[in-house]
């Protein structure tokens, strides 16, 4: 009798032991990203083929050191002249190179979203920021380039994938989520030293 009153409290402990090997293994398994469907890429809308630039005006800001001077932060602001010459409202992507331009070497690159109405022409301040290795003040410049196809998603960083416990927030969430890939982020630097290459 003892022996089965034992046994009914052990019975407490299937929930827990079912459980945690379970959410282990439902993390290991990856399924499609419901952000961008399983591509890895979030898209510019098809109006973004309309829209040129037309003019770039940069100034250097005050550049910051981060991490006892390991990290060399490049301050820009940005004034972008472009053009819609579509009828309809363009969102998208801008991908921002910092170059040397004594050398031609490609520093960093930081995305920011874009969107003008139909038939128009603006001029759009951004303030971004690079990250350097190098500390040379005035020998970079921004060269900006228009994405009319694809960037990578945040959500799964890029692999299409994220993981099966992960899945129903992310799928409750998609519009949130969404729209979090088109608020620009400033720069953070890396947990440890990266390659000055770019």
């Amino acid at each position: 009798m003892r022996l089965l009153e034992n046994f009914k409290i052990q019975k407490k402990y299937i929930a827990f032991f079912a459980l945690v090997p379970l959410m282990g293994i439902t993390a290991l398994v990856d399924t499609s990203c419901p952000v961008c469907d399983g591509s890895g890429f979030v898209y510019s809308n098809p109006e973004m083929e309309f829209v040129t630039i037309t003019g770039i005006e940069s100034t250097e800001l005050p550049v910051t050191r981060d991490a006892c001077g390991m990290f060399i932060i490049y301050n820009f602001e940005i004034k972008l002249s472009v053009e819609n010459s579509g009828p309809d409202t363009a969102t998208g992507w801008l991908l921002m190179h910092l170059i040397d331009f004594k050398d031609g070497q490609l520093i960093d690159r930081q995305y920011t979203v874009i969107e003008i109405p139909g038939n128009e022409s603006w001029t759009i301040t951004y303030r971004i920021s690079f990250q350097a290795g190098h500390d040379e003040p005035h020998r970079t410049e921004v060269q900006p380039k228009l994405l009319k196809g694809e960037v990578p998603c945040e959500t799964c960083s890029g692999t299409g994938g994220i993981s099966i416990n992960t899945w129903p927030i992310v799928n409750a969430l998609k519009d949130d989520f969404q729209a979090l890939q088109y608020e620009p982020k400033p720069w953070a630097p890396p947990t440890w030293p990266v390659d000055d290459e770019g």
